[in-house]
């Protein structure tokens, strides 16, 4: 990702964003109620003049767009519903599921101070991030408690009776089947996929430690996937020969794993790190000597390591399997055994 103050490789799963049309709010996709709808008003997080200005009639109290299309959702199913939004005359917008199959699930927000004003007691999640000259990114996430369709909604009752030219512009609306929102996918009439990223630096024995060395990541897990998503993998492409660590399950344990020849010879696990939440974390190896630290903490140690012969970094399994989703902030191999001293210092928050 650029264009923010730190920098940072943003992996992420397969998505669709089931919004068929995600930027032109005119169209037949969508329908208003008390709103004047106008394309092209101002310049977008896209860079380009394509945002959408709504603006509630004169008199108005409860302006509103809607998507024409329903969308069918599954009983259990988790949905995040999400939206550039910038103020203009008006600051207040409120996204939402519309009907009862979503449960009370909205959220209200301010779009001066960047801040969430209201959410549904049945949200799972909500937020909003700034992207820069004004816009924010709001999103909710609910569970759906019925089958059946639904639709999703901005509405601008929030902000002072309509006066026929006050507004707010909107972009990129986004609707995922899925716990938490990633980066936007436009789509143009029909829903579009994003295929899952994918990392890796074959040929690497030059830059690993062949017979000792330090791994060090700083890394956020990205939602509640209940997959052991590898964070960073040394190995040499097949999964008999690495060393590896990764996110255990959807209770965000962080484990490091080493083996030889397919036997292992170190497992250690640290207590939870947590969700959307920075952390740091450091393996020191070397022939019977491993350590391993989390956010300054040692985890374990090991005195009866072998350690394999790897040419592959993957942030993922070597395989290609279990790739990580979420963030990379930092990544660093060092060719030397770092002190455990060192180890707690590189990984202190």
């Amino acid at each position: 990702t650029t264009g923010v103050a730190n920098p940072y490789l943003l992996l992420e799963p397969s998505r669709t964003n089931l919004i068929e049309q995600s930027e032109y709010y005119e169209g037949a996709y969508w329908s208003t109620s008390s709103t004047i709808v106008t394309s092209n008003s101002t310049t977008s997080p896209e860079g380009l003049v394509n945002a959408t200005k709504l603006v509630p009639n004169n008199g108005a109290t409860g302006a509103e767009i809607s998507t024409n299309n329903t969308a069918n959702v599954t009983s259990g199913q988790k949905y995040v519903f999400s939206t550039f939004a910038k103020a203009a005359e008006f600051d207040k917008i409120q996204l939402d599921f519309s009907d009862s199959r979503m449960g009370d699930s909205l959220v209200v927000a301010d779009l001066t101070n960047g801040t969430i004003t209201l959410s549904g007691s049945d949200n799972i999640d909500q937020g909003i991030e700034p992207y820069g000259n004004g816009w924010y990114r709001i999103y909710v996430v609910a569970v759906a408690i019925a089958d059946g369709t639904t639709t999703r909604k901005f509405r601008l009752n929030n902000n002072p009776n309509g006066d026929g030219t006050s507004g707010i512009y909107v972009y990129g609306s986004q609707w995922e089947a899925a716990s938490y929102p990633t980066s936007y996918i436009p789509t143009y009439s029909t829903s579009a996929t994003r295929a899952e990223d994918f990392c890796d630096k074959t040929n690497a024995s030059d830059v690993i430690g062949q017979t000792e060395g330090t791994i060090f990541v700083e890394a956020k897990i990205a939602g509640d996937d209940a997959s052991n998503r590898r964070m960073i993998n040394l190995s040499d492409g097949t999964t008999i020969n690495r060393i590896e660590v990764y996110a255990k399950t959807s209770t965000s344990f962080i484990e490091l794993a080493i083996s030889n020849n397919g036997i292992a010879s170190a497992v250690l696990t640290s207590s939870s790190v947590g969700i959307d939440t920075t952390f740091k974390m450091a393996v020191a190896y070397a022939s019977n000597d491993c350590a391993f630290y989390v956010n300054g903490t040692l985890v374990g140690t090991n005195s009866s390591v072998i350690v394999p012969s790897t040419s592959k970094i993957t942030f993922g399994r070597g395989d290609g399997n279990f790739l990580w989703q979420g963030e990379i902030n930092q990544a660093q191999l060092y060719k030397t055994r770092l002190t455990n001293a060192e180890l707690a210092t590189l990984t202190t928050i």
